[in-house]
């Protein structure tokens, strides 16, 4: 029964994809936390992975060929053929859209299940570039911390706890700076980071990294997440700023200069920092 069930769903899926997002994610919904493996290709690189679709993130991955479409594109279009920095990696979304052009990639992830998805995508598509960490990036190397472990997406897990039914697992940290000094980087072209509001305490282990090599970074700046956990998006702003940084955003599909606004409370956002010393990617 769960094989005609599973086949049924997979069929709706299919028949699903080209209709508008409202009725994807009312679509999702009906399906959201059921475990539900289906193998897709994704759209950028043709990469074949195995996805969960009961997941937010895994679920849009199988429905549009890749979760957070703009943004996997601009960096497709900034890496150039340079080395990438995938820190919350999840299962894969972004590492295994670039691989194919980026020289190298990194793909840091705190999560050991969401590491062996990776893997297991890395072997069957016999990918050479990608080293999977199974980290958590933090402002200190050689801890030991818990991982609270979401019930809804991984893409919510995180080293602060949600307040939600959450398991743990423990993870070791490291900074930026060791990780790249441990691997002998010594040339980045961009770092991706979403963490679920320990943005600002990995950035402050990556000074070294920042001011040598200088790479652009997209970061998600989630003030209700960031908040929640005693953190603020304010002062990731005021370290990158204080080290040269410019900011971007993409605004119907358009890149253009953002600023923080002074009302951020709900501020939540991808946004892209080139160094003062690189061209403007606005033309």
């Amino acid at each position: 029964m769960n094989g005609q069930f599973n086949a049924f769903i997979q069929t709706v899926l299919k028949i699903a994809k080209p209709t508008p997002h409202l009725i994807k994610y009312v679509l999702f919904k009906t399906i959201e936390g059921k475990k539900l493996s289906f193998e897709s290709k994704l759209s950028f690189s043709g990469n074949l992975v195995n996805l969960n679709v009961g997941d937010f993130v895994q679920y849009w991955m199988y429905m549009d060929g890749v979760y957070e479409r703009p943004w996997v594109k601009l960096i497709r279009e900034r890496i150039q053929g340079q080395p990438f920095l995938d820190i919350g990696a999840n299962v894969g979304n972004f590492c295994l859209s670039i691989c194919d052009v980026a020289s190298q990639v990194f793909a840091i992830e705190a999560s050991s299940h969401c590491c062996n998805s990776i893997e297991q995508a890395i072997r069957k598509n016999k990918i050479k570039n990608i080293e999977v960490a199974n980290l958590a990036v933090f402002n200190r190397s050689g801890e030991s911390i818990d991982l609270f472990l979401s019930p809804d997406t991984h893409g919510n897990n995180s080293i602060f706890s949600a307040g939600k039914r959450e398991t743990t697992e423990r993870v070791a940290t490291i900074t930026i700076d060791d990780f790249c000094k441990n691997r002998n980087i010594t040339s980045l072209g961009l770092i991706k980071m979403d963490i679920e509001g320990a943005e600002a305490m990995a950035l402050k282990g990556a000074q070294n990294t920042l001011q040598s090599l200088k790479p652009d970074l997209v970061i998600e700046f989630n003030q209700p997440t960031s908040k929640l956990h005693g953190q603020d998006v304010a002062e990731l702003w005021s370290t990158l700023s204080g080290l040269g940084y410019r900011a971007y955003h993409l605004k119907s599909g358009r890149l253009g200069p953002f600023a923080l606004p002074d009302d951020y409370a709900t501020l939540n956002k991808n946004i892209l920092f080139v160094h003062g010393s690189k061209p403007s990617p606005v033309n």
